[in-house]
């Protein structure tokens, strides 16, 4: 897939530590011109989210993008109680900066009926702001260029037996954006869990000495710690499931992708925020249009190299905007 030399692009988040590893690749990668970062509720409520934003972006010394504070809340519904005992405040110096005065479903709006050039966007929490965007200006999805989702479990789930914790917060929304038209490339947790980060690879990014890499390894052997006493993963160590799907974007390598029609269970008792994929693979069976790209496999490999190159390629002040 043929991309422009630098794509603009938007991070859709609710940054935990593993968004902010999807900032930092967002951010630094020459690839890519992050224009703005929207926070929403999900992994945290909204004021925690916004903060670790601003935490990682100015640990980094990432300075000049800025952040706009989004949904505290899904379509419907209270907010979802978050899984006790996860890590909720990144353990990072406070910021000097707040988030900007717009609201972040405005700024999408105003930003893409206004671009000239299709924007890139990676959703990589709930999809409510994007699902507000939507209801309150539907032309806007044409001005996407790409939409990578963070989301969703094919044979592998977290929140519940049957969903994925971004879709399961706010199943709603999810459906609002997977109907919309836009050009999807989804990221379940099939693909995630196939490239996890070890404590030897936080380890060796750190010897880098780059801001970036402090940062990222000042949080991760937290989220490590917690995959394998909690939850975890076949090779060890913890999936950063949103810096992949933000990798992918420059690196489509990264990934293998199938085309299929991807629905959201609304209703289910077991099954409500389940991502319906219909992989079966002959048309007269599965008769609804193919609405997505799905990865399905990842190579471990070189997503490491594709951090490690991002963490050590960095100079202290080389991003101003």
């Amino acid at each position: 897939m043929e991309r422009p030399v630098s794509e603009d692009l938007i991070i859709d988040c609710d940054t935990g530590s593993d968004d902010a590893i999807a900032l930092l690749v967002g951010a630094l990668h020459p690839d890519l011109n992050l224009i703005a970062i929207t926070t929403v509720a999900g992994n945290c409520p909204i004021e925690v989210t916004t903060l670790n934003t601003l935490k990682v972006l100015e640990s980094a010394e990432i300075p000049g993008v800025p952040v706009y504070r989004g949904a505290e809340g899904p379509l419907v519904g209270p907010p979802i109680d978050r899984s006790p005992g996860w890590p909720q405040d990144l353990d990072l110096p406070e910021p000097s900066r707040t988030a900007e005065p717009m609201h972040a479903v405005d700024f999408l709006v105003e930003t893409l009926a206004s671009a000239e050039a299709p924007i890139t966007i990676a959703a990589v929490g709930p999809l409510t702001n994007l699902a507000l965007a939507f209801r309150m200006r539907p032309g806007i999805v044409s001005k996407i260029g790409r939409l990578a989702i963070m989301g969703g479990g094919i044979g592998i789930t977290n929140i519940s037996a049957s969903a994925e914790a971004n879709i399961f917060w706010d199943p709603e929304a999810a459906d609002v954006v997977f109907r919309a038209g836009v050009p999807i490339e989804l990221f379940p947790l099939d693909a995630t869990h196939m490239a996890p980060v070890t404590s030897d690879d936080v380890a060796r990014w750190a010897v880098a000495g780059t801001p970036a890499a402090l940062t990222a390894a000042a949080f991760l052997p937290e989220r490590i710690h917690m995959y394998e006493s909690k939850m975890p993963v076949e090779g060890g160590g913890a999936p950063v499931h949103d810096a992949l799907a933000v990798g992918a974007l420059v690196d489509p390598d990264l990934v293998r992708f199938e085309r299929a029609n991807v629905e959201i269970e609304l209703d289910g008792t077991l099954t409500r925020g389940r991502t319906v994929v219909d992989q079966r693979p002959h048309l007269f069976l599965a008769s609804q249009p193919k609405n997505a790209r799905v990865a399905v496999w990842a190579d471990r490999e070189r997503f490491l190299d594709f951090l490690t190159e991002i963490f050590h390629s960095q100079e202290s002040g080389d991003r101003d905007g």
